[in-house]
């Protein structure tokens, strides 16, 4: 099963994120970022498992920005 993870700027950003997701069928869950660069926020991931390109849009339908994150914050 193949997860995407997406950076938010707060942890409120990332519970918002997260419930849009479950509300349109996606399998998603909040996790600190282990490696978060200088001027992340707080540092928040959402883990989304097998996440199409509609999920980026429902964050951003929902106000949440949020970014792809970068291969090395993926890892715990």
């Amino acid at each position: 099963m193949s997860q995407n993870y997406y950076r938010v700027s707060s942890v409120t950003y990332a519970v918002k994120g997260r419930d849009a997701l479950i509300r349109n069928g996606y399998r998603a869950e909040v996790v600190k970022n282990p490696h978060p660069s200088r001027g992340d926020g707080c540092g928040y991931l959402l883990r989304v498992e097998n996440a199409d390109a509609r999920c980026l849009d429902i964050l951003l339908r929902n106000g949440i920005r949020a970014f792809a994150a970068p291969e090395g914050e993926r890892r715990r």
